[in-house]
């Protein structure tokens, strides 16, 4: 059965109009019309509203429908988003200012560090917002071992500089103190 019958047929057992499934999904009554006539797919992020909305799994929603797995399996997942620009963007940048700093030119200069921690932040904030989550969430709920292998190295990587952090507030609070 293809998408668009099924979600007709569904729509329709569940009493509702084009109309209040389009204001459902915030998207206008006609998208709703070309999907059950066969002339549009709706996109995944549709698929899995229509899935909570009519409480059925993707599998039974989208099975039969060769051109909507299609549709969800060509190169849509490796659209270069502008978010992905700004990650790669500032990983370049950031290997590039090191190098210049520490290879090329043999300095060590506060600015370009701070410089180089900026882009490394932008970086990581960008991966946290664009990352696919549920196939990460996947992978380790799939692979114990790697998930456990990860959180080992992000600990030993994180104690270094947690521990230098307090180490420098206790520093400076007990420099702070002998001043005064």
């Amino acid at each position: 059965m293809e998408i668009g019958h099924n979600i007709q047929q569904r729509r329709e057992d569940k009493g509702m109009s084009q109309q209040d499934l389009a204001d459902y999904l915030g998207i206008s009554r006609q998208s709703i019309s070309k999907w059950e006539n066969g002339s549009a797919l709706p996109s995944f992020k549709n698929v899995l509203a229509l899935s909570d909305l009519f409480v059925v799994s993707l599998d039974e929603l989208v099975k039969g429908d060769e051109a909507l797995i299609e549709k969800f399996e060509s190169s849509e997942s490796a659209k270069i988003t502008p978010a992905n620009i700004i990650v790669i963007t500032t990983l370049v940048l950031g290997v590039v200012t090191y190098i210049i700093e520490k290879i090329w030119l043999h300095i060590k200069v506060g600015t370009i560090d701070n410089g180089v921690e900026l882009l490394g932040l932008i970086a990581f904030i960008s991966l946290m917002i664009t990352a696919n989550w549920r196939d990460i969430n996947k992978l380790f709920v799939k692979n114990r071992p790697f998930f456990w292998a990860m959180l080992a190295f992000v600990v030993i990587l994180g104690v270094p500089c947690l521990t230098d952090f307090v180490q420098g507030f206790i520093d400076g609070f007990v420099a702070g103190a002998h001043a005064n």
